[in-house]
């Protein structure tokens, strides 16, 4: 059987192409293999969307005006596998090759005369991917602030981390509260 099928590479005879047992057999094998792959990724669905919500609280870190900070994680508030993704640090670990809505978040910090602006982004294994800068010109206090977005996962493995940044006068500030939640939406083959 010398033609296959361009999703899940059936193999399939040709019109008037005599069968062999092993052919018939090659075919049944292909068939099976594309139903078990279905089956996987219907229980897998069924099963629900995979997730981590961590955060971390404010201080005792400090952040000089100008400078992409990581966020490191102190706290992991849910998760449908606690462990797989994160355990401690900056680090959230993307379990599967796939599309993932990340939401990130910060509060207000202090410690500063002015604030001009103030930056979260998400990058990828260190590639920024994510991210929102608002104005903000004003006190020395920073507003809350948030952003989401889709991101997408060549390898399963790679490591997720969100920055924070802050432009002014003043300082260093005081790390503000921090959370993010990570959704894996799809998985890809």
């Amino acid at each position: 059987m010398p033609g296959t099928t361009p999703v899940w590479a059936i193999p399939f005879p040709y019109i008037g192409e005599v069968i062999s047992p092993a052919a018939f057999k090659n075919l049944a094998d292909a068939v099976d293999a594309a139903l078990d792959t279905v089956s996987a990724a219907g229980t897998a669905a069924a099963n629900g969307r995979r997730y981590v919500k961590l955060s971390r609280a404010e201080g005792p870190d400090t952040i000089a005006t100008g400078i992409d900070t990581n966020i490191v994680w102190t706290t992991q508030l849910s998760a449908d596998d606690p462990g797989a993704w994160w355990t401690s640090g900056a680090n959230i670990i993307l379990p599967a090759k796939g599309l993932y809505h990340v939401s990130v978040w910060n509060g207000q910090h202090a410690g500063t005369t002015t604030v001009l602006s103030q930056m979260l982004r998400v990058a990828v294994n260190g590639v920024f991917r994510l991210g929102r800068r608002p104005y903000r010109a004003g006190a020395g206090i920073a507003e809350s602030d948030g952003m989401s977005g889709l991101v997408y996962c060549s390898t399963a493995g790679h490591a997720l981390t969100a920055a924070y940044r802050w432009n002014g006068t003043g300082g260093p500030a005081a790390f503000p509260d921090c959370g993010i939640e990570v959704t894996q939406l799809v998985t890809l083959p």
